[in-house]
Parts: structure tokens; sequence; C-alpha cells
């Protein structure tokens, strides 16, 4: 995902693959936390390519429950994003539902 030369297929199966391991559990979604994914994931979401696009948002979705991605969503410019995103379902149905299970997934979090 971040290699600057990668085609479009290659970064969504890239963002697949980390999506599949970000549900795995906190040990896994610790590593990508620390190996700077998140920010990856974010760059990714506003890909011009639909398929990446939701392959990254779907990825930061199996993020929820991680402290450091928890705080992010602790900002309201944040909230207002993945509002947004949620609200798009004309255009991008794929990731307007990705980000309405975000959404919701962190309504079990009383600190959000």
């Amino acid at each position: 995902v971040r290699e600057v030369g990668s085609s479009d297929l290659q970064q969504f199966e890239a963002l697949m693959a980390l999506t599949n391991i970000a549900s795995v559990g906190d040990d896994t979604k610790n590593k990508i936390v620390a190996e700077r994914g998140l920010p990856c994931f974010k760059f990714a979401m506003f890909s011009e390519h639909e398929m990446v696009k939701q392959a990254a948002t779907e990825a930061l979705v199996n993020m929820v429950g991680n402290p450091e991605f928890m705080k992010q969503l602790h900002e309201e410019e944040e909230l207002r994003l993945w509002l947004a995103l949620a609200s798009d379902f004309e255009e991008h149905y794929p990731c307007a539902r990705a980000a309405a299970g975000l959404l919701a997934m962190a309504t079990g979090y009383p600190d959000v």
C-alpha cells in the first residue's frame, strides 16, 4: 500500500489482505498501528479507484477497538468524516455501508 509505484490492483489486494489480518485480533491490530498502517489506510480511502477506496475503508472498520484508532475517533473532525462517508450512499454505496458499520460498531464504546 505504501509502495508508490504499485498498481491499483496491487493496492487493492494488499488492502484486502490487511483487512483480513486486522480482523484476527488485538495483536494484529497493534502490529498494523506500529507499522504506521492507519495513515496508509486513510490515504488510500481517498484513492480515485473505487475498489481501493472500499478496501481501505473496510480495513479501517476492522481497526475498531484498537486504542490508537479509537483515540482518533474521539476527534470531532474524524467523526464528521465518517458521517460524510456514510451519507454518500448514492455515489459510493460500498464505502458508505462500511462507514455506517464503523459508526455502528463505535457506538459500543462509551468514549466515542
